[in-house]
């Protein structure tokens, strides 16, 4: 039963990190595909020298839910 409702909750609402070397992803290209699965406000971060840090956020009834 909990993850049941952990798994309907988290249909509606998630964060995403993605870290890779630097140079490895196309940074635009994966904020596109975030876009396309619902995944909203993604955001390039540079916090740790060598490495690319994308973040965005799943958030309840955005997208195809309107």
């Amino acid at each position: 039963m909990i993850l049941k409702i952990a798994y309907t909750s988290l249909a509606n609402t998630a964060d995403i990190i993605i870290i890779e070397k630097k140079g490895v992803m196309d940074i635009e290209k994966i904020k596109e595909l975030l876009e396309e699965f619902e995944f909203r406000a993604a955001n390039d971060i540079n916090v740790l020298e060598g490495y690319d840090l994308v973040m965005a956020k799943k958030m309840h009834m955005w997208g195809n839910g309107l």
